[in-house]
Formats: structure tokens, C-alpha cells, sequence
């Protein structure tokens, strides 16, 4: 990144592209692009300024004089080329085809709620009395009787959920 005519080329940090060829115009200058823009060969990341020295590129460079205030900011890399056209599918495909819109459900009945509410509830009741007895067989040490209960309880609650939520097969006993 140069701006030749108000700064001057701005000299490139440890890890920055630049020119690493000593009689190239841009040696140790900052390029942004792939290629020198002063002898055309490739840039390079410029090396940690110990190993710089090792291999034998020259002196320390200096450190970045900063910018004047005012002055306009430079551009951080060069425009990029268009692309082209975007790419096409393969022939015989087309645009994605839209999933299709579930209808509405269809508003209960009185009958449907009233069928849900009394066969769920029961199963409900049944859930709560399994829970009580297996909490009071854990109590009374009988372990028999709190697995039998804990499953009763379990069962009877998930089936009772299937009932809420619209399942068709009823079950009632006295």
C-alpha cells in the first residue's frame, strides 16, 4: 500500500507482504497484492526482524512514521475484479419448490373437549394416587410396593398425556 504522491511507500511490519528482493524500488515496502509492483515477482510476509537480519536482507528497518492529521485515509486493498455471472444449476432443476401450507386444525367440539377432559382427568387421578402410594411404600421400606406403584403412577400419567393431546384410544374403568 503506497500513496507516492503525499507520503510516500509506507514501510511493511513483521508478517505483511512486501518485496524481500534488494534491488527492487519496493524492497521492504508494503504490497497488498500477489505480485511487486515494482519488479513483478511475488510478495512475500516479511520475515520477524531477528530472523531478518540472520538471513541477511539488510538492516533494521525503521519503525512506521504515523500518519499527518487531516491527511485522507488510504485504502486497505485494491478493488476487487467482478465475479462474473452468478453460476446456474445443472439443466432440469429448477427454483426450490415451496413446502406445502398445513391447513388449520379444526376447532374441538364440545363433545371431543368433554371426552378429553373426563378420560384424561381420570387418568390424572390414577397418576397422583400411584405417586402417593409409591412415596408411601419408599416410606414403609416395602420396595415391592413402590416399583409397582412408581410404574402405575408413570403409565397411568403418560397415558393421560396421550389422551390431551387428542389420542383416540380411551380406556375407563370403575
Amino acid at each position: 500500500m503506497t500513496d507516492d504522491i503525499a507520503y510516500g511507500p509506507t514501510e511493511a511490519r513483521p508478517g505483511q507482504p512486501t518485496c524481500l528482493r534488494e534491488d527492487c524500488r519496493q524492497f521492504n515496502k508494503l504490497e497488498l497484492g500477489r505480485r511487486c509492483r515494482g519488479c513483478g515477482h511475488r510478495t512475500s510476509p516479511r520475515p520477524e526482524p531477528d530472523l531478518f537480519r540472520r538471513l541477511g536482507y539488510g538492516p533494521p528497518t525503521a519503525p512506521v512514521p504515523p500518519l499527518p492529521t487531516g491527511a485522507p485515509p488510504m485504502p486497505l486493498a485494491p478493488p476487487r475484479p467482478p465475479a462474473g455471472p452468478a453460476p446456474m444449476a445443472p439443466p432440469g432443476y429448477g427454483p426450490p419448490v415451496p413446502m406445502p401450507a398445513r391447513p388449520p386444525a379444526a376447532a374441538l367440539g364440545v363433545r371431543e373437549t368433554a371426552s378429553r377432559a373426563v378420560f384424561g382427568g381420570f387418568w390424572c387421578v390414577i397418576a397422583v394416587l400411584g405417586a402417593v402410594a409409591a412415596v408411601s411404600g419408599l416410606a414403609k421400606g416395602d420396595v415391592g410396593t413402590f416399583l409397582l406403584s412408581a410404574l402405575v403412577a408413570a403409565a397411568s400419567g403418560l397415558y393421560a398425556r396421550y389422551i390431551f393431546r387428542g389420542g383416540r384410544f380411551r380406556i375407563l374403568f370403575w
